[in-house]
């Protein structure tokens, strides 16, 4: 994925990540499958980034459903788009798929 961007930001906190998404200020944040994110993590994306226009996606096309099971994880991806936030997690998906099998 970092090959295909023109420029990465390391992440520093999921909810500023995706506010920063609904800002405007970046296109997208990923999580790279590794399953880290709580509730917590994606709650203030769900609300911002869709409401802006963004979308927010589960890497392996989970629901990311508000509840408050704490013990639940995703790989989220937060983007400005449905479509870029379908492609990265497809990539992301394919690219964790193919390093496991590999």
């Amino acid at each position: 994925m970092a090959r295909r961007a023109a420029r990465v930001r390391i992440l520093s906190t999921s909810c500023l990540e995706g506010a920063l998404v609904a800002q405007g200020a970046t296109d997208a944040f990923a999580d790279a499958a590794t399953d880290t994110h709580r509730l917590v993590d994606l709650a203030a994306s769900v609300v911002l980034a869709e409401a802006a226009g963004g979308a927010v996606r589960d890497v392996f096309g989970r629901a990311v459903e508000l509840d408050t099971d704490l013990t639940r994880r995703w790989s989220g991806v937060v983007a400005a788009t449905p479509e870029l936030a379908d492609e990265l997690a497809t990539v992301l998906r394919e690219s964790y798929e193919a390093g496991r099998d590999g």
